[in-house]
């Protein structure tokens, strides 16, 4: 939020909302869980991401001299990702899945100021996924 001389951003709140959509189309390049790959599998999808978060903090209400609740706008990214995730790890079977994946968000809402532009190649890695 910006008041005209300041800006406030919040990246923890008390409450907040948010939505991911993930569309899969691994089905079209299938790679053959054959040999050395059978432990593998390979995910590639299109996702959306959307989210608001409301902070209570006082920190931020003192800052705005209001005294109320600071709510972001509406922050999204969409782009193409990828998941590989290891199924089986030999004798140690007990161990659950896990899961790499790799990012490229190509639109941003909210881009930084420097970046300057909403569409552009970026990537992000993580491990694990949302569902």
């Amino acid at each position: 939020m910006i008041d005209g001389t300041n800006q406030y951003l919040a990246y923890r709140g008390n409450s907040g909302a948010s939505v991911n959509l993930e569309m899969d189309f691994d089905q079209f390049f299938p790679i053959p869980a054959k040999g050395i790959f059978r432990p593998f599998h390979m995910d590639t999808y299109l996702f959306a991401d959307a989210g608001i978060l409301q902070s209570n903090s006082s920190f931020i209400a003192d800052l705005q001299n209001t005294g109320k609740a600071f709510t972001t706008p509406l922050m999204a990214s969409s782009g193409l990702g990828t998941a590989l995730t290891i199924k089986r790890w030999g004798k140690l079977d007990d161990i659950k899945p896990l899961s790499i994946r790799f990012d490229m968000p190509m639109y941003l809402s909210n881009a930084p100021y420097v970046d300057g532009d909403n569409f552009k190649f970026r990537w992000m890695m993580g491990i694990s996924r949302a569902f």
